[in-house]
């Protein structure tokens, strides 16, 4: 049997943005409106059709009666557009003894949130100075898969560090990514040196300029060892230029995941990698462990991702000449999807 890892599909497919007043958001939901909780409580969220935006505005900090909040939260669910901050209304007197580049960003900050994309992307690359500018624009970029122009703003924003957020921070806006690193994990990024250099990595991979995306992966993986997320980029990165995976990789796979527990969907992806490194290792009753803790925790994981690790787990009864108990597996995974991988293969279907 074949080792199986996540099929990968274009970023711009899975790039979301949240697009909010201060304060740290993180949104789930159905298409186009999800429910928002950030450190000022919860906030509603809608998209911005056709671009994979999202913009969230805290109304307790616009609207002074809860009756104007609730027919504001009411327009916003029909579509209509967000009042921008206050803060993005620049005066006469700003305009005096702001920079004009600023003003320029601060414009865009306000077509963003107004939803306005194509006047926002124009301002952005209208502000060749700006770190949080071109970090924006680098995200719109990779959204319509134009990773040379993405990647241009990216290693911008890069080499400017020490300014990067400084403008989203000071006008009140902040901008979270929903990077996609795998076909069901979805990273947070903001602003930062961190999730610029996730951006760039799933770019750089998205156009199978592997080589490069490991050279970031590295870099990123050396400043930040523990975050899971970095770590399944990386693992997930390595693994999908290998058919198989090689002693070296396997080894290092099951040294750098550790005795981790299956808090998230991360943990679990991360669970489920070790398990493919221990069977590679020809460890195979260890794999069946990691693999069925990987399983053991349902709840918020994805289909696609269980259905991984069920596939993963057929392979170590085989491994371990339990054929009866992969049979048992794989009609039950037929069952599930007919269609999955080569399950209706195996059986002979």
């Amino acid at each position: 049997m074949p080792f199986r890892f996540f099929r990968r599909f274009p970023v711009a497919r899975g790039l979301t943005m949240n697009v909010s007043k201060t304060g740290v958001s993180f949104s789930a939901g159905p298409r186009g409106s999800a429910a928002t909780l950030g450190t000022s409580g919860a906030r509603g969220t809608m998209s911005l059709p056709g671009t994979g935006l999202f913009y969230t505005v805290d109304k307790r900090n616009l609207f002074s009666s809860g009756k104007k909040q609730r027919k504001s939260t009411a327009s916003s669910q029909q579509g209509t557009k967000n009042e921008p901050p206050q803060s993005l209304s620049l005066g006469f007197f700003d305009r005096l003894t702001i920079p004009k580049e600023e003003q320029i960003v601060v414009q865009g900050f306000r077509a963003l949130v107004e939803g306005r994309h194509d006047e926002a992307l124009r301002c952005f690359e209208q502000a060749p100075t700006s770190a949080d500018a071109h970090w924006i624009a680098g995200m719109i970029r990779l959204k319509e898969g134009a990773h040379s122009q993405a990647e241009h703003h990216l290693h911008y924003a890069l080499e400017h560090t020490e300014s990067l957020g400084s403008l989203v921070g000071k006008y009140g806006v902040e901008v979270i990514l929903k990077l996609p690193i795998t076909d069901t994990i979805t990273a947070y990024a903001q602003p930062r040196r961190r999730g610029t250099l996730l951006a760039l990595i799933e770019s750089l991979q998205d156009r199978g300029a592997f080589d490069e995306a490991k050279h970031y992966a590295k870099i990123l993986l050396g400043e930040h060892p523990d975050d899971v997320v970095v770590q399944l980029s990386y693992i997930e990165l390595n693994a999908s230029t290998q058919s198989e995976l090689d002693e070296v990789f396997a080894k290092d796979i099951v040294a750098r995941v550790g005795d981790i527990a299956n808090l998230s969907e991360v943990h679990a992806a991360l669970l489920m990698y070790k398990g493919m490194a221990l069977l590679a290792l020809g460890l195979n009753k260890a794999a069946l462990a990691t693999l069925t803790k990987a399983y053991r925790s349902k709840k918020d994981r994805s289909t696609e991702l269980l259905y991984a690790i069920r596939y993963q787990r057929i392979a170590v009864y085989q491994a371990l000449g339990q054929h009866a108990r992969a049979r048992t597996e794989l009609e039950g995974l037929y069952a599930a999807d007919p269609t999955y991988e080569d399950v209706a293969e195996q059986l002979g279907l």
